[in-house]
């Protein structure tokens, strides 16, 4: 079945990723999902002999995410590039700022209306996005925000993204708690 629906983003700051283990915190709610486009890169080698191709091998490379978003709070948007909202509420951006890493999770509604697609992207990493708006004129037009995020497997195990449908067979316990941990 296709998506007809796109909405309850969340992300849970990634706190740790090695060899021991991985942890994260609690998942927040995005309000305002718009749309979302997920770009897998692959890496393939070939090898050619006797005269044709012999094999091939490839390997996940990265992700790159663009989420459009009626609108971001300043904490929200602080949280997810890494910078600081002071005592009057601004967000300080600085030079030494760091985007920490994130796990960004949300569902798509299928074309029955019924059945959910939940996805989880284990391990991000937003990047500054331009500012635009136009003038108001006789006839208003909103301006969104648009992030995006390079993703990329977590060093504990390699895994970089959870898909579950609603009509998976034994899912109910794994979406009951999806939006609490990761």
């Amino acid at each position: 079945m296709a998506t007809i629906g796109f909405e309850n983003v969340h992300y849970a700051v990634l706190t740790k990723d090695d060899t021991t283990g991985v942890t994260y915190g609690t998942p927040k709610k995005l309000p305002g999902a718009i749309r979302l486009s997920e770009t897998m890169e692959n890496n393939t080698a070939e090898i050619f002999a006797d005269n044709r191709l012999w094999a091939t091998a490839t390997v996940f490379s990265k992700g790159t995410l663009e989420i459009e978003m009626a609108d971001i709070s300043t904490e929200d948007a602080a949280a997810l590039l890494g910078h600081t909202v002071d005592s009057s509420g601004k967000i300080v951006y600085n030079a030494a700022d760091v985007a920490p890493y994130i796990c960004l999770m949300g569902e798509f509604l299928k074309e029955d209306g019924v059945t959910k697609r939940y996805f989880k992207l284990l391990k991000g990493q937003c990047a500054e996005s331009s500012m635009e708006a136009n003038t108001k004129t006789d006839s208003p037009e909103f301006t969104t925000v648009n992030l995006t995020a390079t993703f990329m497997p977590r060093q504990y195990d390699g895994d970089y993204k959870y898909i579950i449908d609603s009509s998976t067979e034994g899912s109910a316990t794994t979406i009951a708690s999806w939006y609490t941990a990761v």
